[in-house]
């Protein structure tokens, strides 16, 4: 997965929801696709943009870290 995981820890808002738009647009139909943050309003914003866009998705929080993962269905 590692082509597909992009690793924000050290970016924060808007920058981290900048980077992680284009990340799932460039990805293809039906691919899994993981984001992982450390900043709390980063993972918050991201999430609220997964929703608003219908993917399904899943939040693992560990640590002081966050991992978002997504299906890119359309």
């Amino acid at each position: 997965m590692a082509d597909n995981l992009l690793d924000l820890r050290s970016e924060r808002c808007p920058m981290a929801l900048l980077l992680a738009k284009r990340f799932i647009k460039k990805h293809t139909s039906n691919t899994m696709i993981g984001i992982l943050v450390q900043d709390k309003s980063s993972c918050h914003d991201i999430e609220r943009y997964i929703k608003a866009q219908g993917f399904a998705y899943s939040i693992e929080h560990d640590e002081g870290e966050c991992l978002i993962s997504l299906k890119k269905d359309n």
